[in-house]
Formats: structure tokens, sequence, C-alpha cells
């Protein structure tokens, strides 16, 4: 997996060798640069509805926005559509 770390806030997000690059923060939507880390074993898989695209991050981040896309994440898992925000 390859890592990318945020320029703002540094929410570190992992994609798989093969994906492309994320294009923004998840959280706060700055853009991001790749670093060299090894990913934690308890990362939690993020699948975005609309592209499709799957990215990693830490179990205790929720993100706001799909890394690859515009799409909103729901505020909470049990919700199971966009937010119109």
């Amino acid at each position: 997996m390859r890592a990318f770390q945020c320029r703002g806030c540094g929410t570190v997000v992992f994609v798989p060798e093969e994906a492309p690059d994320p294009l923004w923060c998840p959280l706060c939507r700055l853009g991001l640069v790749e670093v060299h880390l090894e990913p934690p074993p308890n990362l939690k898989q993020w699948h975005c509805p609309e592209c499709g695209a799957d990215f990693w991050m830490q179990p205790n981040e929720a993100p706001y926005k799909c890394a690859y896309c515009n799409y909103t994440f729901p505020s909470t898992e049990r919700r199971l559509f966009e937010e119109k925000l």
C-alpha cells in the first residue's frame, strides 16, 4: 500500500499500489503528498459508492468526502444515503 498525507491537517490515507493517486484529503479537502509509511494493521477500508474507489484510514477517522471524487459520506454508518452538503 502507498500512503498519502494531507498538507493541511496531517490525515494519512492509504491506497493500493496499483490505484491512482488520491486527489484530496477526505477530511479537509486540501492536497495530499506521498509519504513513506508502513500501514498499521488496524486500518478501516472505505468504499465510495459513487466512483467505486477504495481507500483506507485510521479506524478512529471517518471521511467527510471521497478522496477521489466529490461524494459526501453519511455522517453515521447507519445512514445509507449521501448527505447533500
